[in-house]
């Protein structure tokens, strides 16, 4: 976004002696066109950064920062400010800015040395209000492009020569803290060379670690309902853990991290989930045994929950090259298109064409809702 600025090197004249400590500065300006004021709507221009420079001497000069302007009437004729030094604490004044200002008041920017005593009336102040206003505006967009509303990932799955085939996990992406809240938005992908006879399928699997379920309080019966597996079963004593199977519960395919300090210890540890139903989880275990009335007690039970992102997968038609042109479009999952800081998006390749395509990219866009 452009910013109405001041032009460059403006110059305002020192009404009165400045002496070291003073917090304003007194000043005004020879040019009656070219003031502190912001030329497309005449609005007073209240911080930028300035250097002073001794009228007698140029070799004596120093950095400020203003943080406020005022219009005090006229002095000679011309506009006069009373100007308001930025100050790093609430009794230094920052002068003598450092080359790596920051557009910040951080005692960094303050060279004690290059401070000066006083400067004599009639000395200049170069306002140099554009790359002032630009310095701040562009620590403003840093900041903005990392909580930026649209953001893309693209992940090369084969390379230009190799086929594409079926696979879980042909690429991954960690999602970092920039990324959180975020919502997939869109998705492309495209093959270097298209397949025939049949359709290339990709699905996008969200891995996500949550909350514990249940607490101390929640008591499960164990039971071993055939071979290995074992059912751990909420008997509704204590705090209903929710178990469903649903996508907000637990499904198949899940893990879960389970420590229940009242468990037989052989009844611990990381499983992926055989069965699930109402009140219940099932999970394959050589070692398991069989109690109940037991609580998780000063333990968990933590879920990794693996949700497919897409309700209809991406596809690349046969002969085709791009998923733009597909007969059938891939629909996003509205309940599962959210992302969160530390989830781990998994690429899959679910069906490929008889002949298969080679090589293929896939593109992400994700937005944060407003």
């Amino acid at each position: 976004m452009a910013v109405n600025k001041l032009v460059d090197f403006v110059e305002l004249y020192f009404a009165e002696v400045y002496t070291e400590g003073d917090t304003t500065l007194d000043v005004y300006a020879k040019n009656s066109q070219y003031k502190l004021t912001n030329q497309k709507d005449s609005a007073l221009i209240t911080s930028f950064r300035a250097t002073a420079i001794d009228r007698d001497d140029a070799s004596l000069f120093m950095g400020v920062a203003i943080s406020n302007v005022v219009e005090n009437g006229t002095y000679n004729g011309k506009t006069r400010y009373t100007l308001t030094l930025r100050t790093s604490d609430a009794a230094n004044p920052m002068v003598g800015m450092a080359n790596t200002d920051d557009g910040t008041n951080a005692e960094a920017n303050i060279i004690a040395g290059n401070k000066l005593e006083s400067l004599p009336k009639d000395s200049l102040l170069l306002c140099n209000v554009g790359t002032a206003l630009l310095t701040e505006t562009l620590d403003a967009f840093n900041n903005s492009v990392a909580e930026s509303l649209i953001k893309y990932v693209q992940r090369q799955l084969f390379d230009k020569t190799s086929n594409v085939s079926v696979v879980d996990g042909r690429g991954y992406f960690l999602v970092p803290a920039g990324y959180n809240l975020h919502n997939l938005t869109a998705v492309l992908a495209r093959v270097v060379t298209a397949g025939t006879t049949g359709t290339t399928d990709v699905q996008i699997n969200r891995e996500r670690t949550t909350d514990a379920i249940g607490d101390s309080t929640t008591q499960f019966d164990i039971t071993n309902t055939a071979g290995n597996t074992y059912r751990y079963t909420f008997d509704t004593t204590g705090t209903d853990p929710l178990i469903d199977d649903t996508d907000a519960s637990l499904r198949i395919g899940d893990q879960v991290v389970i420590i229940g300090t009242n468990f037989n210890t052989d009844n611990n540890g990381t499983f992926i989930l055989t069965g699930v139903g109402a009140n219940y989880f099932e999970i394959t275990n050589a070692d398991g045994v069989a109690e109940t009335n037991v609580t998780i007690n000063a333990g968990s039970i933590t879920p990794t929950k693996f949700r497919d992102m897409l309700s209809t997968a991406l596809t690349i038609d046969s002969g085709e090259d791009s998923s733009t042109t597909a007969a059938t479009p891939l629909v996003i999952n509205a309940a599962l298109d959210d992302l969160a800081t530390g989830d781990r998006l998994r690429f899959d390749i679910d069906a490929t064409a008889s002949t298969p395509a080679q090589g293929m990219n896939i593109l992400l866009e994700f937005t944060k809702p407003t």
